[in-house]
């Protein structure tokens, strides 16, 4: 009953409807999902807490809808389990038959430092950029090929974007960190702020992300990770890269 309230989409799907070839695209990447509102009943029917982090591989074979997890955590409120780690394995195996796909499922205590410690973005802020949306060009990511090769970090508090099954708000912050000639600070924030109008997944803006600066300033090495605000006890965290060794940072940003 319970595994039936979870859905799945193609990560595929999703994909085939990119600007630009994903399938072309060497990349790594995790889609790490926080958990706040875990809970379950033990033997006694006491009621359990627990926080929780998810991480899906990119190159699983679905995704998971969001709504329906939410719907489907909290239909365990009042469950029996004998022990977390019963709680765990039962989660853990339904989301296995749902993404077909490697991933990881961890529980916390509330007072864990994975969640209680807040970080800032890394890298040059480009939100104070001074654009003129009326008359700068949109949706072109532009590069200076004229300045010597660098190796930076972007980030951004102003990507949102729209839930494509509810329409409602999707808030980020977003680091894009690179090795190639300069992005253009003023394109890449003009690039990020149109994401407003766009219905798509977390996973999914951030694999545009990365597709589009991928196919249009040519970096040697790209990582896109993007941070999204809480919504139904649950933030989403998408990253992809083609640096093997990049390592995101787990702590949590001021508005999740």
């Amino acid at each position: 009953m319970f595994l039936k309230m979870l859905k799945g989409i193609s990560r595929e799907n999703i994909r085939k409807k990119l600007t630009f070839d994903f399938k072309n695209i060497s990349f790594i990447g995790f889609d790490i999902w926080n958990l706040y509102e875990l809970s379950w009943l033990n033997k006694e029917k006491i009621p359990q807490l627990a926080l929780g982090i998810l991480e899906i591989d990119a190159k699983s074979i679905n995704l998971i809808e969001s709504k329906s997890f939410k719907l489907y955590l909290h239909s365990l409120n009042n469950s029996i389990f004998f022990s977390k780690e019963d709680f765990k394995e039962k989660v853990k195996m339904d989301l296995k038959k749902i993404v077909q796909g490697r991933l990881v499922f961890n529980l916390f205590n509330l007072s864990h430092k994975k969640f209680n410690r807040i970080r800032t973005l890394t890298g040059i802020n480009i939100d104070n950029e001074k654009i003129n949306l009326f008359h700068d060009i949109k949706n072109v990511l532009t590069i200076d090929q004229n300045k010597e090769i660098v190796e930076e970090s972007l980030c951004s508090n102003l990507l949102r974007s729209n839930c494509p099954k509810t329409k409602q708000p999707d808030w980020a912050s977003v680091e894009i960190s690179y090795k190639g000639f300069p992005i253009n600070k003023k394109s890449l924030l003009i690039y990020l702020i149109n994401f407003r109008d766009i219905n798509k997944f977390h996973e999914d803006c951030v694999e545009k992300i990365f597709s589009d600066i991928n196919h249009f300033c040519k970096p040697i090495k790209l990582s896109v990770y993007a941070r999204y605000n809480r919504r139904g006890g649950i933030d989403i965290n998408p990253w992809r890269s083609n640096c093997i060794n990049f390592s995101p940072s787990h702590k949590r940003l001021v508005r999740q």
